[in-house]
């Protein structure tokens, strides 16, 4: 191990009652009390949703400031330098106005290609319909901002079966599904 990675290992910082180390995190006194553990948890959640804007943020500063020496400093990271430029890219093609909070990183490299209008319209729908990747994926390819609609096929023995099953559904999914009954004879 390099001299570099070991005082990397030993590296901590210190936010409110905790201290935090490229391996643990841990109280600083041993004191915390609700809320400020609370705080801290939102903390973590937020850096989590917010590392790959940064990481694609920072590499597009040190470029724009410092054009190809920036890449010595892309190399100490010792991250997979793939991975960042594909941060850097969405960063580059998705301006913070554009941004929507709580839309997932990943969301933004289905979006980045888009215009940024249509880019912010999108993100706004995902965070409406909740959708996941391969949902918006979907959304986009139909080109109408509507997923294919999802389908549940039963196959019954006959009519009478078809009938029955239809009479077992309840009041409120009759309501929000269309119901298609096809007869299919099958050959044996």
């Amino acid at each position: 191990m390099t001299d570099d990675l070991v005082l990397q290992a030993q590296q901590t910082f210190d936010i409110e009652q905790f201290t935090f180390s490229p391996t643990e995190l841990k109280p600083r006194d041993g004191e915390f009390d609700m809320d400020q553990w609370q705080r801290l948890g939102e903390f973590i959640r937020l850096t989590n949703q917010a590392c790959q804007w940064w990481w694609g943020d920072w590499l597009n500063m040190g470029e724009e400031k410092f054009g190809e020496h920036s890449a010595q400093a892309l190399e100490a990271t010792r991250w997979d330098e793939e991975t960042l430029r594909v941060y850097a890219w969405v960063c580059r093609s998705v301006p913070p106005e554009t941004r929507v909070p709580g839309v997932p990183f990943g969301h933004y490299q289905c979006l980045a290609k888009l215009p940024e209008a249509e880019q912010r319209e999108w993100a706004e729908k995902v965070v409406d319909d909740q959708m996941s990747v391969r949902q918006l994926r979907l959304a986009m390819k139909n080109g109408d901002g509507s997923e294919n609609q999802p389908c549940v096929l039963i196959r019954c023995k006959n009519e009478a079966d078809a009938d029955t099953v239809e009479s077992l559904l309840p009041e409120n999914v009759k309501e929000i599904c269309d119901i298609e009954r096809t007869t299919r004879t099958r050959k044996v």
